[in-house]
This record gives structure tokens, sequence and C-alpha cells, in this order.
């Protein structure tokens, strides 16, 4: 009798807490903001972190079409495709300000996480790292370099820049 008690005070309690952890769960996402995204398309001009921002051109260029514009580039460090994005950058802030590309990302269809390729970036942009430094009202353009699967370019996936993720989402389809 001992035993049984035991195990229905038991199973109460596991009630118990469940429906409260279930309640306490449900209200905090209802408390939740939905978060904001930003979507651009390529060529339009927008305002992202005291910058206007426009991706001017896109293209999409095997290693031997990138070999043949760019005989600096070592063979070995190309990818079989490369996304190139010409971004045309321009200081809006009214003082000096950083732009940062590091955080920017290629998401193709719903897979996230395509970087810029560290070993391109440089021949397309010489003299610019990461952090770029822009004076009051200065104007840059930045040409971004992304490795591509070919597989991705024959399902026709849908491509965006990724320029932020928090607080809200930036993107700008190419």
């Amino acid at each position: 009798m001992r035993s049984s008690l035991k195990k229905i005070i038991i199973i109460l309690l596991v009630i118990i807490f469940g429906g409260l952890s279930i309640t306490r769960i449900m209200y905090i996402n209802s408390r939740q903001h939905v978060r904001k995204v930003h979507t651009y398309k390529a060529g339009e001009t927008f305002e992202y972190d005291h910058f206007q921002i426009k991706a001017a051109d896109v293209n999409i260029y095997s290693a031997d079409n990138m070999r043949d514009m760019y005989k600096e580039i070592p063979k070995e460090v190309l990818a079989e495709n490369e996304i190139v994005i010409k971004l045309e950058v321009k200081n809006i802030a009214g003082e000096e300000r950083m732009f940062r590309i590091a955080p920017f990302t290629l998401q193709v269809g719903i897979e996230n996480g395509g970087a810029i390729d560290p070993y391109v970036y440089p021949y397309l942009n010489p003299g610019l790292n990461g952090k770029i430094s822009f004076g009051e009202e200065e104007t840059q353009t930045v040409m971004l370099v992304f490795p591509i699967e070919k597989t991705a370019l024959e399902a026709k996936e849908q491509i965006k820049l990724i320029l932020s993720l928090y607080p809200e989402k930036c993107e700008i389809r190419l």
C-alpha cells in the first residue's frame, strides 16, 4: 500500500511540474517578438548600419574564367565556381566609420554558412582587408567572392547575401 501511494504521489508531482513547465514555456514564447527581416534585391540601394549599400553587379565564374580575368590568382586557391558580388558602399554617418565584411555570409536555398573566400578576396580587393575604413561621405567599391557548388547552380536555388542575422536579419536576393 505504501509503494502504490508513493507511485501515485510521484506521478502527480511529475504531471504538475510538467504542466507548469509547459505553461512557462508557452508564456515565454508568446512574449517573444517576431524578428524583422529586411530583404533587398540586387541593384537596389538601401541603408544598413549608417552605410548606403548597393549590390551593383553579381556574376558567377568558373575557376578558368577567374584565372583568365585575374592572372595573379594561383590556380590551387580557386574553387570550382565562385560568385562575385560588386558592392558599392557609401558612408552616410557624418563621421569616419569601419565597414566590416567578415559577418557576411552566402545563403543558398535554405542552407546558410558560405563564408567569403579568404584566398581570393585579397586579389579582387588589393589593399583592403575585412575592416574597411570609410571617411565622411566616402564611397568605395568592394568585391565580395564566395565559393559556390555546381549542384547549387544546377538546382537554381535562391541565392542571398546575408549581411546580418541579429537583432534583425538583413539580406540581399542575388
